[in-house]
């Protein structure tokens, strides 16, 4: 299982079809049905329900639907905290010094700093 097996499964899931979920994914129908083919031999359970009326997830898939839409979340999350951490954002600072710097370098630096960092 990778990260766009679970793009594909969520964007069949949520469109109920996998010519939907290939466009949603900007990949082929194939593309797609060989992604979901590849999850359900690799968990040797059926996903999808497919019927005239649409594309359904089974029990199974349901299941795989909670988990790979959490998976899917944090997965989106990465960039966003990594360039924070790149540009100091939300970012943790721990100083220490003795009684000389303490009061009388390390706070004037630390306003400097904390102005020029808010996060």
């Amino acid at each position: 299982m990778n990260l766009k097996q679970i793009e594909v499964f969520l964007a069949v899931a949520e469109s109920g079809s996998f010519s939907k979920g290939a466009e949603a994914t900007f990949i082929t129908q194939s593309t797609v049905s060989q992604h979901i083919s590849a999850l359900e031999s690799e968990f040797g359970l059926k996903l999808f329900d497919r019927t005239g009326k649409g594309t359904f997830p089974t029990a199974a898939g349901k299941l795989l639907l909670k988990h790979a839409r959490s998976i899917a979340d944090e997965a989106r999350e990465i960039p966003v905290i990594m360039n924070r951490f790149k540009g100091l954002e939300n970012a943790i600072l721990s100083i220490g010094g003795s009684n000389i710097p303490s009061s009388y370098i390390i706070p004037d630096l630390l306003a400097r700093f904390h102005r020029d960092h808010s996060g």
